[in-house]
């Protein structure tokens, strides 16, 4: 919520939130941390420093910050719905909430708040993938 009304993250809450993720992830997945996450981690990283070098007010580095170590907790294949969810609500809300004939170019974003959103229906995808058995994706999640 400080994202959504200063536009600044809270950098103390990121440890925190890493080890509420992964103990999350182990409690209710049994997943345990591995080279995936890492790999997830790492390629999250490298593209949103990349985005910040580069196009300079594009995104803050709270983003640089956050987003790698939520996708890192939401692990793999489900880094997609992460990504996905979180910036289909970031327009959304975006087109919905802005002042009419307001462009919105260079609009300030509060990405941390659609992060957290998306990592929450990542979650809830998680949960239902590893609770019921689909079929066709059950020979999926057996192997």
């Amino acid at each position: 919520m400080t994202d959504a009304k200063k536009l600044s993250l809270d950098y103390e809450n990121l440890p925190f939130l890493l080890g509420f993720g992964f103990l999350s992830n182990s409690l209710l997945f049994g997943e345990s941390i591995g080279l995936e996450h890492l790999y997830v981690y790492l390629g999250f990283f490298v593209f949103y420093l990349l985005i910040y070098l580069v196009f300079r007010g594009g995104t803050g580095l709270g983003d640089v910050l956050f987003s790698p170590v939520f996708a890192a907790i939401a692990g793999n294949p489900f880094w997609m719905v992460y990504l996905n969810t979180s910036y289909l609500l970031a327009v959304t809300f975006s087109l919905v909430l802005r002042k009419k004939g307001e462009p919105l170019k260079g609009t300030k974003v509060p990405m941390g708040l659609y992060f957290s959103i998306g990592l929450f229906f990542t979650f809830l995808c998680k949960l239902i993938m590893h609770n019921y058995e689909w079929e066709g994706f059950s020979d999926l999640w057996n192997q």
